[in-house]
């Protein structure tokens, strides 16, 4: 859950993740967040 939260949040730490997600769901936020944390992970490591 702290992944999912870091990738929708920004942090790993927070308010209820339930509540957060559906608070973004309503602001259109929650694919785009989650398309860009993939991104992130599928991009080369910067090492």
């Amino acid at each position: 859950m702290r992944s999912l939260r870091a990738a929708l949040t920004g942090d790993l730490h927070g308010p209820d993740l339930l509540e957060s997600w559906s608070l973004l769901d309503q602001r259109g936020e929650v694919q785009p967040r989650l398309q860009q944390a993939l991104a992130l992970l599928r991009s080369p490591s910067l090492d």
